[in-house]
Parts: C-alpha cells; structure tokens; sequence
C-alpha cells in the first residue's frame, strides 16, 4: 500500500511541474485539447516548432492559417483579450472531428 502512494505522489508532483493548464472543450462532434503556456520563460517546443510568446498553434500550424478570416479571428482572441493574456502566453491546440466552425468553437469552449 505504501508503494502505490510513493507512486501517486511522483505523479501528482511530476505533474504540478508542468508549467501550462490542460482543457478539453467540446461543440457537437468536434474535440479540442488545449495546453496554455502562462508566462513562459523561454518558447515552448512543440515538435522541432518553437513557439514564442503571445502565438497560438492548431494541429502544428499557426492559428491563422488554421482558421483563417477576421471574424473568427476575433472570436478565437476574445477569451485571452478579456484575461489579458494575449500577448503573455502560447496556446497549443489539438482539435478533431467535426466542421471547421465546430472545431474553432469548441476550441474557444
């Protein structure tokens, strides 16, 4: 019994190490598993992709590329504006399934 508590401790531990919030967001079909980077002290790897401050990556691209148009520009920007954590963080993005306009919902979810 003692062994698997040293066990979830090392995880609980290797885990609070992590320097970025986890989330899942979901709209009909489409998922979405988002890491945000709050104030990182030098870019996050993401593959051989180095990501600097205040860029917001989806499925291994750049967000506007992803979803391109100014309208969905600034649905996607709205949630970090209001934080005021736009220009202060990195935002990794995975999303699956779905339509384009499920995806990016889900991703603001």
């Amino acid at each position: 019994m003692a062994k698997e508590e040293k066990v979830k401790e090392k995880v609980k531990e290797d885990y609070t190490k992590k320097n970025f919030v986890h989330a899942v967001g979901r709209r009909r079909e489409a998922v979405a598993r988002i890491r945000l980077y709050h104030e990182p002290k030098e870019p996050v790897m993401w593959g051989e992709e180095k990501i600097e401050k205040g860029q917001i990556f989806v499925n291994g691209k750049p967000i506007a590329e992803y979803f391109s148009g100014s309208v969905t520009k600034a649905a996607y920007e709205e949630p970090l504006r209001l934080t005021n954590m736009l220009e202060k963080s990195v935002v990794t993005i995975i999303v699956a399934g779905g339509g384009k306009n499920g995806q990016l919902d889900a991703a603001i979810h």
